[in-house]
């Protein structure tokens, strides 16, 4: 997570690489002109790790070129699961339920630790 993933404009920004490759093939028309509009599409997002869902809206700015989530993002994601700088996050679109799965995969207090044990263990070796 970046420092601008997290701040109050509430937005998540997501490479346009990412999403052109794995996130728009799995949309219909309807929802593909929305967002490349800049209108953007409401999309359901399941938190696996507090198994709850909430609503986000998925857009492209187009000043930018960029794809974003806003909404509730800060008040639904950073605030509610204490989001950090650093924190590695897995978000990806499941077409079985036809919503976007989200996961905190490591918070950065865990990377730094492991990053520190394996700075350890290769001086002591």
């Amino acid at each position: 997570m970046t420092g601008s993933d997290l701040g109050s404009l509430s937005r998540l920004l997501v490479q346009t690489n990412l999403v052109k490759n794995h996130i728009l093939p799995f949309f219909g028309t309807d929802s593909l002109e929305e967002i490349e509009s800049g209108k953007g599409t409401r999309v359901r997002v399941w938190d696996q790790d507090s198994q709850s869902e909430h609503e986000l809206v998925f857009k492209k700015w187009t000043s930018s070129n960029s794809y974003v989530f806003i909404g509730k993002w800060y008040k639904d994601f950073v605030k509610r699961r204490e989001l950090k700088v650093g924190d590695l996050i897995g978000l990806y679109w499941d077409s079985c339920n036809s919503r976007f799965n989200f996961c905190v995969i490591q918070p950065k207090d865990l990377l730094r630790s492991m990053q520190f044990r394996s700075e350890t263990a290769s001086t002591t070796v």
